[in-house]
């Protein structure tokens, strides 16, 4: 038994002693994160790197290269851990913990006994911690900008670690305890007589650590402005009308159409490019009638996958109309490349509409390292103020400001909150809540809102008077 065979050496470390260097790192100033936090007063109970990993291996350590790591790896974790709280709080409590002594001392009483152990902790999640504590060390495989001095992945790649684990061990204990298996509050699964390893008091204090010393801080992406949006229209409208090929007007209509669908109807990359013709529909003005419309007034349907982010049960539609107020057209887009496919029949046609010639989606990487980055980085060099501060130096390269599809999403969303040049009005509030819908559950709409139903010459309104 490890309690025979590796029982804790019961060493104390001097708080100051207890840290860690390169390659560790940390964003805090005064290493914090990488010592012990100052003031600490609750290391009675502490048990060195050594025995935890002897414990762990089941075996006695040698001087190798791979179990000095692991001593390193724990060192680390044991520093995570103890940062889950913050300093000032440590500081605080010390004076409290001084007081507690002294009323032992007067009583000869023991209160604040520690536990008493024969064998260091084994949980599997320590092992588990080690893995993420290394991961964290890893360089990122693609940056944004190569010119950017490399730094260690970030937090929230080094989480999924913690995620992929928190998989197997709920499927594990799905299979083997089904009967004691419930999940609490926040959704995370647990035992009634225990719970998963990455839901242990003891890892959700390492995280919380972990988190504080690498930060935890997302960027999102610079949204577009209508104006770039326009003149990618505009662009691609001299491409087409330019082009001698069919191949070449395809290209043309694709790309504008993934420039006016991520714009006006403020979906993902991954909606946009999920996209098949069967999916599209289109009420031309023509038929206005057919469709309730107001004269003169199209429609552009989508229909997007039947497995949205959001809602993987249910399969919504995006509507906007055929002519915006600002001059866009998705329904012209949408039959140019209709006819430079030949596409008789959409509603049978099962391709994607954003497809290369092997027949395989784009996706958003590829749309925007394509067409998105060297269409803006032309407008930049044209001289556009907006976009002349991302001169390409480090961290300021339009690659980097803009790199997610959510810059679109972002753009459309914030044109819409007034009212801009071109357009008739800003949208209301309840027409923004109809427009992305399909992200909102129907528990988070108030009432009133929940119960609304919407002709389509409603749904058409917001793209048709404020975009």
């Amino acid at each position: 038994m490890k309690s025979v065979y590796y029982p804790p050496c019961a060493t104390r470390y001097h708080t100051g002693c207890c840290r860690v260097g390169a390659p560790f790192t940390t964003r805090l100033k005064k290493d914090e994160g990488l010592i012990l936090p100052e003031g600490i007063a609750v290391l009675n109970n502490f048990i060195c790197e050594a025995c935890t990993v002897r414990a762990v291996c089941e075996r006695e350590l040698e001087h190798t290269p791979e179990d000095q790591t692991l001593l390193m790896l724990e060192r680390m974790r044991i520093i995570d851990l103890a940062c889950h709280w913050s300093t000032g709080t440590y500081k605080q409590y010390k004076t409290k913990f001084n007081v507690i002594r002294a009323f032992e001392q007067t009583h000869k009483l023991s209160m604040l006994k520690p536990t008493e152990r024969d064998c260091p902790p084994t949980s599997a999640a320590i092992p588990l911690m080690w893995v993420q504590e290394k991961y964290a060390l890893s360089k990122p495989k693609w940056q944004r900008n190569k010119n950017t001095q490399v730094t260690n992945i970030k937090f929230a790649t080094v989480r999924g670690i913690r995620s992929a684990a928190c998989q197997y061990w709920s499927w594990d204990q799905l299979l083997n305890n089904p009967e004691r298996l419930m999940t609490d509050d926040k959704g995370r699964p647990i035992l009634v007589e225990g719970c998963s390893p990455t839901d242990e008091l003891g890892y959700v204090f390492f995280t919380d650590g972990m988190r504080r010393r690498l930060g935890d801080n997302a960027v999102p992406a610079v949204a577009l402005l209508a104006q770039h949006v326009r003149w990618i229209d505009r662009q691609m409208e001299e491409v087409f009308q330019m082009a001698t090929t069919s191949t070449k007007k395809q290209e043309a209509c694709r790309v504008a159409l993934v420039n006016l669908f991520g714009w006006l109807y403020w979906l993902r990359g991954g909606e946009v490019f999920g996209l098949r013709h069967c999916d599209t529909e289109i009420v031309h003005p023509s038929h206005h009638a057919s469709e309730s419309l107001p004269p003169g007034v199209g429609a552009v349907k989508l229909r997007l996958s039947e497995q949205t982010k959001s809602d993987r049960y249910k399969q919504a539609d995006v509507i906007g109309s055929y002519f915006t107020g600002s001059g866009f057209s998705p329904g012209i887009w949408l039959e140019r490349l209709r006819i430079a496919l030949n596409i008789l029949d959409p509603a049978t046609n099962n391709d994607y509409i954003f497809r290369h010639t092997t027949g395989g989606a784009w996706d958003s990487r590829f749309y925007r390292m394509t067409y998105l980055y060297p269409m803006l980085e032309t407008q930049r060099m044209l001289g556009d103020p907006f976009l002349a501060k991302f001169d390409g130096s480090p961290g300021n390269s339009i690659a980097e400001k803009f790199w997610s599809f959510h810059c679109y999403r972002r753009g459309g969303r914030t044109h819409v909150s007034k009212k801009r040049p071109g357009c008739g009005r800003k949208a209301t509030r309840a027409e923004v809540v109809e427009h992305a819908r399909w992200r909102l559950s129907q528990g988070s709409m108030d009432m009133p809102t929940a119960y609304l139903e919407w002709s389509l010459a409603d749904r058409v309104t917001m793209t048709l008077c404020c975009m």
